[in-house]
């Protein structure tokens, strides 16, 4: 069930918005939407709430997208204790 969505949409320079929700099952979210400087979303819509995906690989998932709003817990990130088990 393991779900990979890393790279998505890297480099889609004009992508503005999306209705994405990243999978539970995502272990692969790495550049997934690196250098889409255009997003304006707000980052809590992408994840269920209260159900973070637990992520292994997500190194600069979101680099340079300067618009994006919102907050998550950053501990999904970082050791990943919120992760679904």
């Amino acid at each position: 069930q393991d779900c990979s969505v890393g790279s998505i949409f890297h480099e889609c320079n004009n992508l503005e918005s999306t209705d994405i929700v990243i999978p539970v099952f995502t272990q692969n979210f790495s550049s997934a939407f690196r250098n889409c400087m255009k997003l304006a979303v707000s980052i809590s819509d992408m994840f269920i709430d209260g159900i973070y995906p637990y992520l292994n690989r997500c190194t600069d998932a979101f680099i340079n997208c300067k618009l994006l709003t919102g907050t998550i817990n950053p501990e999904i990130f970082w050791n990943n204790k919120f992760g679904y088990k």
